[in-house]
């Protein structure tokens, strides 16, 4: 533990990139200090009811201080996470390798993309995470109706399919769902996990304990555990930075304070806003991994504060990562059954034929990119059979029948089947397939501070969809296709049909580059100008990867920890 409140290295955020670098640090030895401004979600512990998802959202200001955190800018939503875990408790469980074809190096321009890294740098990062997380591909294609259906339809229309590499524990027998993985004491929490039960929950939380997100793997291994009760925890939930100050003098490193939030118990009694404890630390070299927003903001607000000399690029590149959202209704002979698999199961990737003798836009038209099937929970299918009125006019005329029984004094009158005609046909639940594409979209959005209503900094981000319209029309173009193979029919998400974009992949901010003109951080996420200050998650991609980010995400920060270490 660090003396005095000094450690090696402080890593602020827990999810892909803040997970992998505290993991990699702490078995080199080092004192290791994890700052979560959320709090801690054991498998089991995911709220599920009502009362309990009316507080699982992320405002201190107002007493909320649960996982969803949704950010609303001028033209797009963005979903990003607080707990133990970050994003990984919400994200599909998809971890794909960004190609290698599309590390870009494109030397000029306002939207040019330059990776400072290549693929081989992170070759074997990617099997390290591979390894940790668990990826395998989707096992069971061939008895989930959802997936034999975009298997078939890819097909019938020329595309090419594939099941999803997922980071989630898979019983050998899909007759045999939720086994037992490992034992308690195997993670952080000492609570038995179990193998999927193909319920939908991915995104909400996975109460089974079948995914394998960092606090059940990087935050679980020996040396980021403490025994219960300790004074001194390695991962500290409920603390949410404010400042980073280089320290003076002659002392190396930086002191990072904030405040510790107490949620009031229970958790529903928000009548009053917690009073947030002050927190003082100092390590040697900082790591921030608090994602895009909050890494970007942290450092948009430091730069007035403590550190003059970043870099003017500071908030460029961002991007939504192509995320495009739609939804397929089947055909009336189909069964989708989006609610009993996993979140997502397979995917199609359109080809790359981008030309580099071609300008934008013409080019956009030729970026690759992916579909990828989506899911929600059971609850979803009820929700959507509510919506309209023929669900109401079938239970009325079931109502009716029962009464007439009553008055007629007869036991049987069709009862049975009214009540079986109240639930219908579920042509709804039945056929409706969420739909995600991602693809290569430009990295021209930009984030910068604003006054709010009360005086304080708020994040505002200037993106225009427009910029990338060639690859979001490319994008429906494929998915058009698949609701073909499905004869079916492509409905446009709602928020894109009011013109605005809805991304859960949000990148850039504090980007990789060969020189501080450029960009934040160097080829190993060290700040530019800040010897022992790295950034280490989705703000430091330059671009969009295209594809799930997590995987990359996590990678980059296994490699950024080579020089970290050498810094403590």
């Amino acid at each position: 533990m660090g003396k005095d409140g000094h450690y090696d290295c402080i890593v602020i955020g827990s999810g892909f990139g803040g997970a992998a670098m505290a993991a990699r640090l702490a078995e080199k030895g080092r004192d290791v200090l994890v700052l979560e401004r959320g709090g801690e979600y054991p498998p089991g512990k995911f709220p599920r009811t009502p009362l309990d998802a009316s507080t699982n959202l992320w405002d201190p200001s107002v007493g909320l201080y649960g996982m969803f955190d949704v950010w609303s800018f001028k033209k797009f939503e963005a979903l990003v996470c607080s707990g133990v875990g970050g994003g990984s408790l919400i994200y599909a469980n998809v971890m794909i390798p960004k190609p290698p074809e599309w590390f870009a190096k494109q030397q000029s321009g306002p939207m040019a993309e330059y990776w400072p890294i290549s693929a081989g740098d992170l070759t074997e990062h990617y099997r390290r995470v591979g390894e940790r997380l668990g990826v395998t591909e989707y096992p069971y294609v061939d008895c989930t109706d959802k997936t034999t259906l975009l298997s078939r339809a890819a097909k019938s229309q020329g595309l090419d399919f594939e099941p999803a590499p997922l980071a989630v524990a898979f019983s050998d027998d899909e007759h045999r769902l939720g086994q037992p993985v490992g034992a308690p004491a195997d993670n952080r929490y000492d609570v038995q996990r179990f193998t999927c039960r193909k319920c939908g929950e991915c995104d909400v939380g996975c109460n089974s304990g079948s995914k394998n997100s960092t606090d059940l793997t990087y935050l679980s291994i020996p040396q980021l555990r403490d025994p219960k009760g300790t004074p001194d925890p390695r991962v500290r939930a409920y603390h949410e930075v404010e400042q980073i100050k280089p320290l003076e003098g002659s002392v190396r490193g930086y002191a990072v304070e904030g405040v510790v939030h107490e949620p009031p118990v229970p958790r529903w009694d928000r009548h009053r806003v917690a009073a947030a404890q002050p927190f003082r630390f100092t390590a040697t070299t900082v790591v921030l991994a608090a994602g895009c927003f909050g890494s970007t903001y942290l450092l948009l607000t430091n730069r007035r504060r403590n550190l003059p000399k970043l870099s003017a690029a500071l908030g460029t590149k961002f991007s939504g990562n192509g995320d495009y959202l739609g939804i397929i209704r089947a055909g009336k002979n189909h069964v989708v059954n989006s609610s009993r698999a996993p979140v997502i199961t397979g995917m199609i990737r359109g080809a790359d034929r981008t030309r580099i003798d071609l300008p934008w836009p013409e080019s956009g038209s030729e970026r690759g990119y992916l579909i990828q099937d989506g899911g929600y929970p059971l609850l979803g299918d009820w929700v959507s059979e509510a919506v309209g009125l023929k669900p109401i006019r079938r239970v009325v005329e079931s109502a009716v029948t029962l009464a007439r029984a009553r008055l007629s004094r007869t036991p049987r009158t069709q009862i049975s089947a009214r009540f079986a005609q109240a639930i219908g046909q579920s042509r709804e639940s039945r056929t409706l397939l969420p739909i995600l594409g991602i693809g290569r979209d430009l990295p021209g959005g930009v984030m910068m501070l604003r006054e709010g209503a009360d005086g304080d900094d708020e994040l505002e981000v200037s993106w225009d969809k427009s910029h990338s319209q060639p690859i979001f029309a490319r994008i429906e173009d494929g998915m058009r296709k698949v609701a073909a193979g499905m004869d079916g029919e492509f409905l446009r998400a709602p928020s894109a049909m009011l013109s605005r974009m809805t991304s859960v992949h949000p990148l850039g901010g504090a980007p990789m580059s060969a020189d501080p003109e450029r960009g934040v951080v160097d080829a190993w996420g060290e700040v530019w100008g800040y010897r022992g200050l790295f950034v280490a998650d989705g703000s430091v991609m330059p671009g969009s990867v295209g594809v799930n980010p997590a995987m990359t995400i996590a990678a980059l920060s296994e490699r950024f920890a080579e020089k970290v270490l050498e810094r403590c």
